[in-house]
C-alpha cells in the first residue's frame, strides 16, 4: 500500500527567508478514529467567534486593536483542529481573508486604500506570508451579518448533515440503507441547497527510494558505475526474465527488506473545507459509519453495530466513562423490565446510600434496613407480598 501524505499549506522559514509547502502523513490530520472531523462537527464555535469580534470591534470604536484577543482566537482554531495547528499559516491565511471581508462589509465609508491600511493596521501579521492587502481583497471571505466566522458555522453545519446523512447510524431506519441510497439521499437534499460538495484535490504519485533504504546504501550515491552496471543487468534480464537475478539487483532487493513504502501519493489540499470534504468522501466509499453516544451526545466510531456509548470519559465525572455509565443503565433499565421488585428495591437502595452520604441516616439504620428490605423483595418475588404493598413499605 503506497503511503499517503496531504500538503496542507506553505509555512515560512524563519532562517532563510523562504517558503516551503506543509506536507504531513495523512493520519496525522486523517487518523483512522476520524476524530477530528467529529470533533469539528462538535466544537462550539463561540470560542473563536467571541474574542475575534470583539477584536474587530475596534474597528468601530477607534480603540486600538488587542492582539492577545486575535492570539486567543488563533488557538481556539487550533483547539478546533490541528489542520490550523500543523501548519499555523492556514490559520493566518484565513483569518486575513475574513478580516479583509469584514473590512469589506463594515467599513464602507473608507475608500480602497483606506481600507486596505486599515487591513494591514489589523491583521495577522506576526508570522504569516499572508498579508498583501490586494490579495487578501480579491480572495476575501464574508465576515457575514450574525457571525463574523460565518465561514465556519456554515462549513460545520453543512458539514455536520452531510455526515448525518451519509454516515451517522444512530437512526435506525437510516442504518438500515446502503451507501449508495444514502448518498443519493443527501445529493437530492443539497441540490436544493447551496452546497453541493464536488471533491476536487490535486494528487501527485511518486516512487522514491525510502529513508531507511537510503540510510542503508549511502555507498550507491552519486557512484555512477553502479548504476550503469544496474541498467546493464536489469535489461539482460528483461531479456531473459526466468534467469538468475544479476548481484546489482539482488543488492537493492536485500537493501528493501522491512523498509517503508517507496510509492507515495500526495494530495494537494487547497484549504480547511477541502480536506473535510475529502475524509468524508473517503468515508463514504470505505463504508465507515459513525453514531451519536447516548451519554454524551458526541460522535464515535462503533467496534460493533449494537454499540450506543463511547469510551470517552463521561461529562461532569472524573473516573466514568460513557460505556460504564451505559451498561449501568442498560442493566437497570432490564431489570426494571424483567424484575419490578428488584427495579423498586435497587432505587430505594440508592435513596438510602445518598442519606448516608449526606450524614442524615446512620450506617446502622442503613444495614438494618438492608436486612429487613432483603426479606421483603423475596416476599414479593414469592407473590406472598403484592407490588403496591413492597413499594409502600419501601417509602417508609
Amino acid at each position: 500500500m503506497a503511503l499517503s501524505f496531504l500538503q496542507i499549506g506553505i509555512e515560512e522559514d524563519t532562517m532563510w527567508g523562504g517558503v516551503d509547502p506543509v506536507t504531513v502523513k495523512m493520519d496525522r490530520l486523517i487518523p483512522d478514529n476520524h476524530d477530528f472531523l467529529m470533533q469539528f462537527i462538535d466544537y462550539d464555535l463561540s470560542k473563536a467567534e467571541k474574542p475575534l469580534a470583539e477584536y474587530l470591534a475596534c474597528l468601530d470604536s477607534g480603540k486600538d486593536p488587542r492582539k492577545q484577543l486575535l492570539l486567543t482566537t488563533i488557538s481556539e482554531l487550533q483547539q478546533m483542529h490541528p489542520y490550523f495547528l500543523i501548519c499555523r499559516e492556514n490559520a493566518a491565511l484565513m483569518l486575513n481573508r475574513i478580516i479583509a471581508g469584514y473590512i469589506i462589509r463594515h467599513c464602507k465609508g473608507l475608500d480602497e486604500l483606506e481600507q486596505k491600511n486599515l487591513f494591514l493596521k489589523v491583521c495577522v501579521s506576526d508570522y504569516s506570508v499572508f498579508t498583501d492587502p490586494d490579495v487578501m481583497f480579491d480572495s476575501h471571505i464574508d465576515a457575514g451579518v450574525d457571525y463574523v466566522l460565518d465561514y465556519l458555522y456554515t462549513l460545520q453545519d453543512d458539514i455536520r448533515k452531510w455526515v448525518f446523512l451519509t454516515l451517522d447510524n444512530t437512526n435506525p431506519d437510516l442504518a438500515k440503507l446502503s451507501s449508495s441510497r444514502r448518498s443519493a439521499l443527501y445529493s437530492h437534499i443539497a441540490l436544493k441547497d447551496t452546497y453541493h460538495p464536488i471533491l476536487s484535490v490535486g494528487v501527485e504519485f511518486s516512487t522514491t527510494p525510502s529513508k531507511k533504504m537510503l540510510q542503508r546504501t549511502p555507498e550507491w550515491d552519486f557512484n555512477e558505475d553502479h548504476y550503469i552496471q544496474m541498467y546493464q543487468d536489469l535489461n539482460a534480464l528483461t531479456w531473459n526474465p526466468e534467469g538468475e537475478i544479476p548481484k546489482s539487483i539482488a543488492d537493492i532487493i536485500s537493501a528493501t527488506k522491512d523498509v517503508d513504502d517507496c510509492n507515495t501519493i500526495t494530495y494537494c489540499i487547497r484549504d480547511f473545507s477541502n480536506l473535510l470534504e475529502l475524509e468524508v468522501h473517503r468515508m463514504v466509499i470505505d463504508e465507515i459509519r459513525i453514531k451519536r453516544c447516548k451519554n454524551c451526545r458526541r460522535y464515535f466510531l462503533p467496534e460493533r453495530s449494537n454499540q450506543d456509548y463511547c469510551s470517552r470519559l463521561a461529562p461532569n465525572s472524573k473516573s466514568k466513562l460513557c460505556s460504564e455509565i451505559g451498561r449501568f443503565l442498560v442493566h437497570g433499565k432490564k431489570a426494571k423490565e424483567s424484575d419490578p421488585a428488584y427495579a423498586l428495591f435497587i432505587k430505594a437502595y440508592r435513596a438510602r446510600l445518598e442519606k448516608i452520604r449526606r450524614g442524615t441516616l446512620t450506617r446502622d439504620s442503613y444495614d438494618r434496613w438492608r436486612f429487613e428490605a432483603k426479606e421483603k423483595l423475596e416476599q414479593t418475588r414469592q407473590k406472598q407480598m403484592s407490588l403496591d404493598e413492597f413499594e409502600e413499605w419501601l417509602k417508609i
